[in-house]
Parts: C-alpha cells; structure tokens; sequence
C-alpha cells in the first residue's frame, strides 16, 4: 500500500483457512470454479501487513467477529448484547 494519510483509521483483517479447508468449502459450494480458491490463496492475496488474523477453521464466526470486534474497540471490554445483536 502507498504513503497517504486517510480521515479514519483504517484496519486490515486477514480471514484465512488451511488450504485444505479452503478446497473442501470450494467443492461443498459448487458454484466455483475448482482450483480458483487455491490460485487465489497462492498468488493473489498478501500474507502479512495486516493488523489481525483470524482462522476460521479454528475459530467459528461468531468467534471470529468476537476477536475483530475487540481489536477494533478494545475500549469497550465484553461486547453488550446490543453489540452482539448487531453482528448478527
């Protein structure tokens, strides 16, 4: 990414998987290509720079959301219910 200064801040999250697990949700879609998850995994998106990982193989989504939301707001400790709701 260049050099600019943006008016908000911008956090980057990397949601990953094992490649394994990635062909499996592939063929279980059956809407895609085969093999353009694995291509894409390989050469299109970067591995680092990012501000969080999460592995939704090991974690589930909600999970996942769980660990996003409190990178992104920390400040705000366990999420309220209203918080919780709206990630749903």
């Amino acid at each position: 990414m260049g050099n600019f200064r943006l008016p908000y801040a911008l956090h980057t999250v990397r949601v990953t998987c094992p490649p394994e697990v990635l062909l499996k949700r592939e063929q279980a879609r059956k809407d895609r290509c085969l093999g353009s998850a694995e291509a894409s995994y390989i050469w299109l998106y970067p591995k680092d720079r990012y501000d969080l990982t999460v592995d939704t193989n090991e974690m589930t989504a909600e999970r996942c959301a769980e660990a996003i939301d409190a990178a992104l707001f920390p400040e705000c400790g366990e999420r309220s219910e209203e918080r919780k709701a709206a990630w749903r």
